[in-house]
């Protein structure tokens, strides 16, 4: 929890409709710091039940972030669909791009501040998981204890801040 934070936080999200990572950073001197994010969280979810996962989403940022009045701008990774490919329709057709903008969109708008939609395609273009987890590491190498959703957030912040994986 970041309550005993005194200064305003920007949040970068990794949404997902099983889980969603976050990372805080923060807000002053955001675009020009070199600082690493102030706290990275993962989360994961095994109901079944995929709207009370999004519930517990939003729960689970709001003990992370500790104080709403903290948070000042949140940015989000934008949910896509991907045509062209049989992955993309077989994602779309199974309902779970829908539910993906389900959950971004509780996350986003839980906090009352400007929030900037972040294409994967602008943050880390086509690069495996693999690869976009070594250059974070580049970047931020005393980064440690993160988990899945957690670097994406991670990546997202960056990408904010101006630094290209």
């Amino acid at each position: 929890m970041l309550g005993g934070f005194l200064n305003c936080i920007i949040l970068s999200i990794d949404p997902g409709s099983s889980g969603f990572g976050v990372a805080a950073w923060e807000a002053k001197n955001f675009k020009s710091s070199k600082k690493y994010p102030l706290a990275v969280a993962a989360y994961s979810y095994s109901n079944k039940d995929w709207i009370e996962n999004v519930h517990k989403s939003v729960d689970d940022l709001r003990r992370f972030v500790g104080y709403d009045n903290l948070v000042t701008t949140v940015y989000c990774e934008q949910p896509q669909f991907f045509s062209g490919t049989a992955g993309g329709y077989a994602t779309a057709a199974s309902g779970a791009l829908i539910k993906l903008a389900f959950s971004a969109g509780a996350l986003c708008n839980y906090y009352p501040v400007p929030t900037i939609m972040v294409p994967i395609i602008k943050w880390k273009g086509q690069l495996p998981k693999d690869v976009v987890i070594d250059r974070i590491v580049k970047i931020l190498p005393n980064l440690k204890g993160v988990s899945s959703h957690g670097w994406d957030a991670v990546g997202i912040g960056l990408y904010a801040k101006g630094v290209t994986l």
